[in-house]
């Protein structure tokens, strides 16, 4: 696979498949630069980071369908969070992971929802199981 990097953005020669991966690393290095300055540093691709780092790597040894395997896995927990505050929501999941000790959040953002508190909890705990982490 042959990739140019001009002012277009990423470039690929070779396939469709490879083209639509392509675009969504693009498309999430530019939403997660956008995320991470919005979040003071930090954002839900990197406490989901090892699903991120898999596909990546699943795409550059060749493993198309493996890494749109995990892409799926990605999109729907990106879909499970999608109901709940963005950062209220990050600051649990950062508390969740042992980043942080308190998960408080100031007006005008609201406090999270018990339901949404044990929704996170949930998601956590099955992306610890299924991705084999201790925490």
């Amino acid at each position: 696979i042959r990739v140019d990097i001009g002012e277009q953005g990423l470039r690929q020669v070779l396939d469709d498949n490879d083209a639509v991966l392509l675009r969504f690393f693009q498309d999430r290095l530019v939403l997660r630069a956008k995320h991470t300055a919005a979040a003071g540093g930090n954002d839900c691709a990197e406490l989901f980071a090892e699903r991120f780092t898999r596909m990546y790597k699943q795409y550059c040894e060749g493993d198309l369908e493996g890494a749109m395997a995990t892409q799926k896995q990605i999109v729907d927990t990106d879909r499970k969070l999608a109901a709940i505050p963005g950062i209220p929501a990050l600051k649990t999941l950062l508390k969740l992971r042992g980043v942080i000790q308190c998960d408080a959040c100031r007006a005008p953002l609201r406090p999270l929802t018990d339901d949404e508190v044990q929704k996170l909890t949930d998601i956590w705990e099955e992306y610890c199981k299924e991705e084999k982490i201790n925490g």
